[in-house]
């Protein structure tokens, strides 16, 4: 199996490179490097190639502005560092065909990511934390402890390197690891074996709901509507699960949910109100209105179908092709200007929104991928993906979707010449 092993150079992502080693598994190594700490985090990128190097290991490396992007995104730098990171490694493993991604998270890890959930008020999924498995990601270190990676590393005298920011207290995990956990761990000596037992049990309770849910809402549900009595025959915990799967199915994720949201929901149904209105998310608002209860997502200009586009004269309806073609409010850039018009048969170009089955080979890749892939990889929610123009030829072929241009179409790059002086 060919295996993507996501590695910083630090301790756990090291000492998870050499067990798959001794097991005699060639990963190919995967570093991102997100440029916040200047010439500590360059020193980390040439540890770890000289480590590739020194196994003889295909190494892949990507730099990135975190900081800087953070900001134009308004997210937090842990959550840009992830989102980021993960897009990496989901290119280095569609380049090698890999059947699976190894990051290094522990025991420790998880045992601070649920903590953390707790505090700001989760659901049963956030008592949970990682997951071992999440499609091509494996934990493979989920049940190991950091100690026994550290004592591991120093027993066979295995160098790596330190991260200097996992000391500040300015990040809220840093606070948890270094200042919480050794209090909770004074008071009881067996948290770890303790979280363990209770997250076994938290995971077999969720798979239960979770089964239940589905059930209750092709029972129940019409689209993502369901009547107010249906709901509130439900006990507590299943009428909080259920409104937490909807917002994960809606959002792909739960990360920014949180208990007071679940109880504002629920109060807005128990109080059945014709008209009432409460915003689940930033894409979803839920109303009540004669006993029912309605998911709606908020609406976006929709693209038309079958608009087609001259690039003969390259205007349209007296506007910029530009400006025709760009759709998306997120998107200031065209995909258009590198791509070979020469390719384009008739010079015509046609607009529609995204259908079942459409693939196409991103700017940059090798092969073709789904648009659901696609959009799946970008986390584009999926009320928002009927808003992402689709640009084919008068034959259907995709030539670009939103502001990634196809790489059949694109104009090849110049060849570079060799000067002599």
């Amino acid at each position: 199996m060919t295996v993507v092993l996501a590695i910083s150079g630090g301790p756990d992502s090291v000492y998870l490179l050499y067990r798959l080693l001794k097991k005699g598994q060639r990963p190919i190594l995967a570093h991102f490097n997100h440029q916040l700490r200047d010439k500590e985090s360059d020193a980390d990128e040439v540890f770890v190639k000289k480590l590739a190097q020194q196994h003889h290991l295909t190494f892949e490396t990507e730099s990135a502005n975190v900081k800087k992007w953070a900001k134009i995104h308004k997210k937090s730098l842990e959550e840009a560092g992830r989102i980021l990171r993960y897009e990496f490694l989901e290119r280095v493993r569609q380049k090698h065909n890999a059947q699976a991604i190894f990051t290094a998270h522990t025991l420790d890890d998880n045992l601070e990511t649920v903590l953390l959930n707790k505090a700001r008020g989760c659901g049963l999924k956030g008592l949970i934390g990682i997951q071992s498995r999440n499609g091509f990601l494996h934990r493979p270190l989920l049940n190991t402890r950091k100690l026994t990676i550290l004592s591991f590393l120093a027993h066979e005298k295995i160098p790596y390197r330190i991260d200097s920011s996992n000391q500040s207290l300015e990040f809220t995990r840093n606070r948890m690891r270094l200042v919480t956990l050794p209090k909770l761990l004074k008071k009881n000596p067996n948290l770890f074996k303790d979280f363990q037992i209770e997250r076994r049990q938290a995971l077999q309770k969720y798979k239960t709901l979770k089964k239940e849910t589905k059930n209750w809402l092709k029972k129940n549900a019409n689209a993502f509507s369901f009547s107010t009595k249906s709901f509130l025959k439900l006990p507590q915990e299943k009428r909080h699960f259920l409104l937490q799967y909807l917002y994960g199915y809606f959002y792909k994720s739960t990360y920014n949910l949180s208990r007071t949201l679940i109880l504002e929901i629920e109060k807005l149904i128990q109080n059945d109100h014709t008209g009432k209105t409460k915003k689940f998310g930033p894409q979803i608002n839920v109303e009540t209105a004669y006993h029912w209860v309605h998911f709606k997502i908020l609406k976006h200009e929709r693209i038309k179908a079958n608009v087609v586009v001259s690039l003969s004269n390259h205007t349209f309806k007296n506007k910029p092709i530009s400006k025709i073609m760009v759709r998306e409010p997120h998107h200031d850039k065209t995909p258009f200007l590198d791509l070979n018009f020469s390719l384009i048969p008739n010079g015509l170009i046609k607009i529609r929104a995204t259908k079942p089955g459409d693939r196409f080979q991103p700017s940059g890749m090798k092969g073709t991928k789904k648009l659901q892939d696609f959009f799946t990889d970008l986390k584009i929610p999926r009320e928002k993906r009927y808003t992402i123009p689709v640009y084919t030829t008068q034959d259907d072929v995709i030539i670009a979707v939103g502001t990634r241009l196809d790489e059949r179409f694109r104009v090849p790059p110049p060849i570079k010449k060799n000067h002599r002086t």
